[in-house]
């Protein structure tokens, strides 16, 4: 069976999902950056890799976070409720947070953060997948960088400058999306159109300030995955 991601033909095999990239460039992004994270949980696992024909062999784990938001919005009212569906979204967030951090602790910033390049497992454990437009901050490098998807891109990206702030827009995107199963309305200033009333509940304040922040047009405002993680205190919900 053949699918097809942002960055390549990806097959499932024996020796696992066999990812067929094309371009050289895009390539070499995912394969270093999956080397440098190889002992990242949270990182998909390189599982062997073709250098000369551009393939990669990745772990394979059957859902995203894409086919998880639908199937989840479906079966809202019916075998599961709102607040349920948020605190499930926020704990594998809270997950999330933790391999992004060591990304960029390892001075990766992934650049393309959408709910498609996010897999679950089936321990409901987020993994983060296709890092090829990903950038290593390490290595100087002053040319025009290609990342990002339309809906999920900062606006600093049309000035070429990107860093760790990138994926917190785009993960802030990702936890609109996921939460109200519906994406937010972007000006062409750059701010942000949330409507955070879904006609059931309401998220809570400290969810909504998050994303508000986490979306900042002025990417020296937004908060750091560190910051995320101690400042939000983001644990539990008390939702019912």
């Amino acid at each position: 069976m053949k699918f097809y991601s942002s960055t390549g033909v990806i097959r499932l095999t024996t020796r696992g999902v066999k990812k067929k990239i094309h371009n050289i460039k895009t390539f070499y992004n995912e394969y270093e950056s999956l080397q440098k994270l190889e002992n990242v949980d949270g990182v998909i696992n390189l599982l062997d890799a073709d250098t000369n024909k551009g393939i990669l062999y990745l772990e394979h784990h059957p859902q995203d976070l894409h086919n998880y938001i639908i199937t989840n919005n479906k079966i809202i009212g019916l075998a599961k409720t709102r607040p349920a569906y948020i605190n499930e979204t926020m704990k594998i967030f809270n997950k999330l947070l933790i391999p992004l951090n060591e990304c960029h602790q390892n001075n990766i910033v992934h650049g393309d953060i959408k709910p498609e390049n996010i897999l679950i497992s089936r321990e409901q454990e987020p993994i983060l997948i296709d890092f090829g437009q990903s950038v290593d901050m390490s290595i100087p490098d002053s040319k025009y960088v290609t990342m990002g998807t339309a809906g999920f891109m900062p606006p600093e990206l049309n000035k070429n400058i990107y860093g760790p702030f990138t994926d917190i827009y785009s993960l802030g995107i990702t936890l609109y999306i996921s939460l109200l199963c519906k994406k937010p309305f972007i000006l062409e200033c750059g701010n942000i159109d949330f409507d955070f009333n879904d006609n059931q509940e309401d998220l809570p304040y400290k969810i909504t300030n998050m994303i508000v922040d986490m979306t900042d047009p002025y990417y020296e405002n937004r908060p750091t995955v560190g910051m995320l993680l101690e400042d939000y205190s983001l644990d539990e919900y008390d939702l019912k």
